[in-house]
């Protein structure tokens, strides 16, 4: 039985402590199907509350997201809304972690996330591959913070960007290590290990990619950076090793990655999808969010949520939002603005300068809509994300 069988995902409010959190049905890994009873009680209970697809307004909105601060025994996971990129920063106790920087354009907007996250040094920077939408960002991160270990894979690029990265590093006097699988570091209250690349020699760059798995207790997290069909097929020889909670999907949701069978081994309970709105490359590809909507996966994306924050406990995984119930294609997003209207939203982003406004302010029609985003986050969370308010309107 595949895991299209396995899974049921049944959203519903929890309560930690003062915060809430939409934290979704989670069965135990060994067994995936519910007795029938039980079941049976569950569905009986979500028509009896009209539950629907998450996202819809039956939910009241969450509190501010407890994910800023991770207490101890626990790691919060920001996954940066860095548009076409990836970028994810992880802290745990007094370790921080970085995994990819983001494109150019999100550079400072990174840099200014982890200043205001009250973050003063970087213990682990993990350039994941040399691709700028991933490169360009660890380059200002290194030029900002304090780094102790720098890990980056073993081969060489032709680009400015990657010229970029050899003298911060060699400024900072960081000789970068090379990823070896099986290596394990520790994190604060929690760890991770190296899993890919277990190769030398690809055809493709984006396998050279870095694999990490990030864990806390019983929880874990899979980073796959831009690794594609011939790096999951390596990996798969690792068996029960790549069992994670949360995977964010490779590559962008790309054609190329997250094949079914690696999407078998990985058995994740949440995913996300790191890209931008309306991208040129469509991601994420129409194969991929159909497969994770046939396996019934929640799916979590930057390009319509933006930011994604949750926290790790050796217990469980707590999220402050829903997923985005969207399995829709990258190129069929709508970017025409037809769909848009600005007064539904409390704040109106704009994802390249980093900057939000009022709904009724100018400068909203005069933005790309690649680039426009509503947002019913409170002023002071969008802050602490790095956004800075518009000086004409003045949110």
């Amino acid at each position: 039985m595949n895991n299209k069988e396995h899974f049921h995902h049944i959203p519903f409010l929890h309560k930690s402590g003062t915060h809430k959190y939409f934290h979704l049905f989670k069965p135990q890994k060994a067994k995936r199907i519910l007795p029938a009873i039980a079941l049976a009680g569950i569905l009986f209970c979500m028509t009896s509350c009209q539950f629907d697809i998450p996202g819809n307004q039956l939910f009241p909105a969450p509190s501010p997201a407890a994910a800023n601060t991770a207490s101890s025994g626990s790691m919060e996971v920001h996954v940066l809304d860095v548009g076409q990129g990836l970028s994810v920063w992880i802290r745990s106790g007094d370790s921080c972690l970085l995994y990819d920087g983001g494109n150019e354009a999100a550079s400072s907007f990174v840099v200014s996330h982890l200043q205001r996250h009250g973050v003063e040094q970087l213990d682990y920077v993990v350039a994941s591959h040399y691709d700028s939408d991933h490169l360009s960002g660890i380059v200002g991160a290194l030029n900002a913070f304090p780094t102790e270990t720098l890990l980056a894979p073993g081969y060489e690029a032709d680009t400015p960007v990657y010229q970029s990265f050899l003298t911060a590093a060699e400024e900072k006097q960081l000789s970068p290590a090379l990823p070896v699988s099986g290596a394990e570091y520790a994190l604060g209250d929690g760890s991770f290990e190296i899993l890919a690349p277990l190769g030398t020699e690809y055809e493709d760059e984006n396998d050279y990619s870095i694999v990490l798995k990030v864990s806390i207790g019983g929880q874990s997290l899979l980073l796959t950076g831009d690794a594609s069909r011939a790096s999951e097929q390596e990996m798969l020889s690792l068996g029960n090793v790549l069992d994670s909670d949360v995977l964010v999907i490779g590559h962008h949701g790309s054609s190329g990655s997250t094949q079914e069978e690696f999407l078998d081994a990985v058995s994740p309970d949440y995913t996300i999808v790191s890209c931008g709105l309306g991208n040129d490359y469509g991601h994420p590809a129409q194969r991929v969010v159909t497969l994770l909507s046939d396996y019934r996966l929640p799916l979590y994306r930057t390009d319509i949520q933006g930011t994604i924050d949750f926290v790790m406990t050796p217990e469980e995984i707590l999220f402050p939002e829903l997923p985005s119930g969207n399995y829709t294609a990258g190129r069929d997003m709508s970017l025409d603005g037809s769909d848009f209207h600005a007064e539904d939203y409390t704040y109106i982003l704009n994802t390249r300068t980093h900057k939000f406004h009022l709904p009724d302010c100018g400068s909203v029609s005069e933005m790309s809509v690649r680039n426009r985003r509503g947002s019913d986050k409170s002023r002071e969370d969008l802050i602490r994300e790095g956004y800075d308010p518009c000086g004409t309107c003045r949110p």
